[in-house]
């Protein structure tokens, strides 16, 4: 995941073995989960196997399991 010019609130919970990254962005260009293309002009939500999530201020891609959810306007992004 690469972040520019963005404050962002990264939690982790050693004893749980998570991390909680949050961070705000205007403008997501593209979001890319197993070569399906989604549109952020309406709500869903989707398991994969590897996402790119891109905007213009950051970039984060994954290969591993995960799901993705966009609702209100509004990303969740869960990896296993």
């Amino acid at each position: 995941m690469e972040i520019h010019n963005k404050a962002l609130l990264d939690e982790s919970d050693w004893e749980q073995g998570t991390r909680t990254v949050t961070f705000f962005s205007q403008n997501i260009s593209s979001v890319i989960a197993d070569a399906s293309v989604y549109s952020l002009s309406e709500d869903f939500e989707h398991s994969f196997d590897k996402i790119e999530v891109a905007g213009d201020d950051f970039t984060l891609q994954a290969e591993v399991e995960g799901n993705v959810s966009f609702a209100h306007n509004r990303m969740k992004i869960t990896l296993e």
